[in-house]
């Protein structure tokens, strides 16, 4: 009882029964960021102390051991022994501290208690996964060299120092703070060793560091940019705070300016894997992506950042303006700053342009009349903040006069010997003329013509994009000149076909005024107006000949005759192969070779029965009777003046020998009444004259032999016709059989010819076929050749 009041008493006088939050704060120093929560069990706010060391011992008087003088500190008491092992269920003091964001708390701390085991926790949301764990110690007595008697833990090494580090999986730590009583077994107070125990924990000087680096919302974008254009640009956010991969907080925002709320009609959550999409539809100028930063339901703070929309393309300018003598206008070509390739929209009616406009052909626009051209240019959904405008002028037409012996009419001049075209211009940088299709010059004087021409002039239009001045040239003024004469003919085309009558030669001249008439001779006589004439420009010659030809044309005619010496191909030659070697022989039976040959190893062409030619490349083989006609090509070459008629034809016709298709049966080798033959069946000869074809069995009986079986093994030579045995022959090429066991034997000592015999029809190979016979005595039948 006496105790108890003690306790009491000294619980009363140190605050234990009333340590309040404030007091709490004040014992561990009221450290910064940190607020303190639930303060419970026997905790106390412990004053200064005035004595120099700890627990020194003073006879007569025991002294508690206390930490050294100083300012305020937290004692916390522990209770009696627990008789579970449950850590939560052991709690005697505790209390809560939160912190927001990472950082570090660093202690003053000490720990006396009946047991050495962890004994003071700081957890967060589970006792048995605490953030840290301190253990108890006992301290000791000790004697001294003067006998005086003290404790070995002095003032200076009273406390410890300690930190707890915060993780960055939440914002807001809830730490709690407890000191557990020991369970029933496990004390290791020694008394013998005089060791004393408080059975309490001392806390003092809390110090929340947080971590300045940890970024709550950081923005980034491809390149680490703050400038897009109409291809938009993705912006991402980023946090230190993350929980399995995961952001911790949730992100609303916008990016109208508007202020970012939880849920609110403007703003939009943040996805991480959809991002902050700036779109390059925006306008030109700064976009402010604004972010509100909630763990939880509260916010937690917001951040914003700008990025600039840029305009991506600039008002068009011309850079070069051409145009060349007789083209057909001024050609402007374009540029302007712009974030990618632009395209260019332009009027000619003095309109603004839009992208519903004529669109450029690439960078440049081809003006021929004149007009206001406005033009704009467009890059990625931009268009260019103004309008550039070219005004298009054009010169006017020259004027010019002629001198000639010949006259002047609409229709144009008709001059014999003299004409002199003179051209003037009234504004421009001169007169630039064409003649016929050459190309345009620069008008320098008068023109002398000589012959006959269409002549083109226009006044040069003043191109200087320096100044903007933009003139096209005038409208060209075209003037036709006729001289009255005509020249040498000439030959523009000579051609031949293959078979066809001759050479067709087409004539053309340099004429001045009307078309010319051909006429012509192909006796060598020089031809006059009076020989016959050409109808229209081109004659057939099928003949050799020399061929001389004039022009005439308004009573006059071509100072010279165009001579050509035309000839004629020699024929070709020809030979013939039938049947494998007989050279000359027009008559065949399988097989014709006929081959071609031309003088000098010209080209030869040909036709069959009278078909269509065709150039001979090969010999030509033919298997029915046929009428070739062979005929030397000749040369025809108009720039070598080469004209070659192609030579006679050359016919030969080749004769396949008609075949012979009667019947026949062999002579009887076993005499029975007609129609009743046993063994031998009725053969046609067919058209080569080499083999038979198995056309009817008369055997009264069902033999099933097949026909198609027996048709190459009835193969015959010399036009001599057998019989095979119907019963026997089974196989149809070499090495033989019969059906009866027969064997084959070599004719001769190369194996080129064999023999196989068997009742009433013998089989003999010459190295090419089976030549089938009825008997031995067959083998020298007139028709049999080995």
């Amino acid at each position: 009882m006496k105790r108890l009041t003690f306790l009491l008493m000294l619980a009363a006088t140190l605050g234990v029964l009333a340590l309040s939050v404030s007091d709490l704060s004040n014992a561990l120093d009221s450290p910064s960021g940190v607020t303190f929560t639930n303060a419970t069990g026997t905790m106390s706010k412990v004053s200064k102390y005035s004595n120099d060391h700890i627990g020194n011992w003073d006879t007569g008087k025991k002294e508690t051991v206390y930490p050294s003088k100083g300012a305020y500190f937290l004692k916390m008491n522990g209770g009696s022994k627990s008789s579970s092992e449950s850590r939560s269920s052991r709690i005697v003091s505790s209390f809560t501290f939160t912190v927001q964001g990472a950082g570090t708390l660093t202690f003053q701390h000490r720990v006396a208690t009946y047991c050495n085991d962890d004994v003071l926790v700081f957890y967060e949301d589970d006792i048995n996964n605490p953030l840290l764990e301190l253990g108890g110690e006992y301290w000791r007595k000790k004697e001294s060299y003067d006998g005086d008697v003290y404790f070995d833990l002095e003032a200076e090494n009273f406390w410890v120092e300690d930190s707890v580090d915060m993780t960055v999986d939440r914002y807001s730590h809830t730490i709690k703070v407890a000191l557990l009583a020991p369970y029933n077994g496990e004390s290791y107070w020694d008394k013998e060793a005089e060791e004393i125990v408080e059975n309490c924990a001392w806390l003092d000087d809390f110090v929340w560091e947080p971590d300045n680096d940890m970024v709550i919302c950081g923005f980034d974008t491809p390149g680490n940019v703050t400038e897009f254009d109409g291809k938009g640009l993705e912006v991402s956010i980023y946090s230190n705070y993350e929980s399995d991969g995961e952001l911790v907080f949730e992100y609303w925002y916008t990016i109208d300016g508007s202020t970012p709320v939880r849920n609110g009609a403007r703003s939009q959550k943040y996805d991480d894997d959809e991002r902050i999409m700036l779109p390059g539809t925006l306008p030109a100028g700064t976009v402010t992506v604004r972010v509100a930063v909630y763990d939880g339901n509260s916010k937690i703070g917001e951040y914003s950042k700008n990025y600039m929309r840029k305009l991506t393309v600039d008002t068009p300018k011309v850079t070069a303006a051409t145009q060349g003598l007789f083209d057909p206008g001024i050609t402007l070509t374009l540029d302007c700053e712009a974030a990618e390739t632009p395209v260019y929209y332009y009027t000619t009616d003095g309109s603004e342009p839009t992208t519903a406009s004529s669109q450029a052909t690439g960078n440049t626009i081809l003006v021929t009349s004149p007009c206001t051209v406005k033009i704009i240019a467009s890059a990625m959904q931009d268009l260019s903040p103004e309008t550039l405008t070219v005004n298009v002028t054009q010169a006017t037409q020259p004027t010019y006069a002629v001198q000639t012996d010949g006259e002047v009419t609409a229709e144009g001049v008709r001059f014999a010997e003299h004409c002199v075209v003179t051209a003037f211009t009234t504004d421009g940088d001169g007169v630039h003329f064409r003649m016929n299709d050459d190309e345009p010059e620069v008008y320098e004087g008068s023109l002398t013509m000589t012959e006959s021409a269409m002549l083109y002039f226009a006044t040069a239009g003043t191109v200087d994009n320096t100044a903007g001045v933009y003139q096209l040239n005038s409208a060209p003024v075209s003037l036709t000149v006729t001289r009255l004469s005509v020249g040498t003919p000439t030959v523009a085309d000579a051609s031949q076909g293959l078979f066809e009558p001759g050479i067709a030669l087409t004539l053309d001249c340099e004429r001045y005024g009307a078309t010319p008439v051909y006429h012509y001779t192909t006796n060598g006589k020089e031809p006059t107006a009076s020989s016959p004439a050409i109808s229209g420009d081109t004659i057939l010659i099928a003949s050799p000949c020399m061929l001389k030809v004039i022009a005439v044309a308004e009573d006059t005619q071509s100072p010279e005759a165009l001579t050509i010496d035309i000839t004629q191909a020699s024929q070709p030659t020809y030979t013939v192969k039938a049947d494998g070697g007989n050279s000359g022989n027009l008559v065949f039976q399988t097989k014709c070779v006929v081959t071609a040959q031309a003088p000098g190893g010209a080209k030869v062409h040909y036709r069959e029965n009278g078909g269509a030619a065709a150039v001979y490349s090969s010999a030509r083989n033919v298997a029915e009777t046929t009428t070739l006609e062979f005929a030397t090509a000749g040369v025809v070459d108009k720039a070598k003046a080469v004209f070659q008629l192609n030579s006679a034809p050359v016919a030969v016709t080749v004769t396949k020998e008609t075949a012979n298709d009667g019947m026949w049966a062999t002579e009887q080798v076993e005499h029975f009444a007609p129609n009743e033959w046993s063994i031998f069946a009725v053969t046609r000869r067919l058209s080569d004259k080499r083999s038979a074809e198995l056309i009817a069995w008369l055997h009264p009986f069902a033999y099933n032999a097949s026909k198609r079986a027996l048709e190459r093994a009835t193969t015959l030579q010399g036009g001599a016709s057998y019989l095979v045995h119907s019963s026997m022959i089974i196989a149809k090429k070499r090495p033989a059989t019969f059906a009866d066991g027969g064997e084959a034997a070599p004719l001769a000592g190369d194996g080129s010819s064999w023999l196989l015999s068997s009742e009433g029809a013998e089989m003999i190979w010459d190295g090419k076929a089976w030549l089938v016979v009825p008997s031995a005595e067959s083998h020298n039948h007139p028709g049999w050749r080995r």
